[in-house]
């Protein structure tokens, strides 16, 4: 389990009555919550205990498009997104590292605030 808190801009650069299509990037400092870690032998046979091993802080990227639609005060907001973590999730000691670039859908809500 982990808690991010991003904090990124967005860009409307296309702004209908309904609908719009905008830009966005994040930067997002990501605290791990997990204690109860393993991990996988180098030769790919074997779990062991990797807490020791195990990377607290760590920081993620990320840019989406996305097509927004308006009902009333809501905003919804669909599209692609790419995602970077920038440290690998083990530190530099162990030696297998993992492919850190996510892909995903990004689905948003967004609410003003009077």
């Amino acid at each position: 389990y982990q808690i991010s808190i991003p904090l990124g801009l967005q860009w409307d650069f296309i702004q209908g009555k309904k609908l719009g299509v905008s830009i966005g990037a994040s930067i997002q400092p990501t605290f791990t919550l997990n204690k109860n870690v393993y991990m996988i032998s180098t030769d790919y046979k074997y779990y062991a205990k990797g807490a020791p091993f195990f990377r607290k802080w760590n920081l993620n990227t990320s840019v989406d498009l996305n097509v927004s639609y308006k009902t009333g005060d809501l905003k919804w907001y669909i599209g692609p997104q790419i995602r970077y973590q920038h440290l690998p999730t083990y530190n530099d000691i162990y030696p297998i590292k993992e492919y850190r670039w996510d892909y995903g859908l990004k689905i948003g809500l967004s609410i003003p605030i009077k």
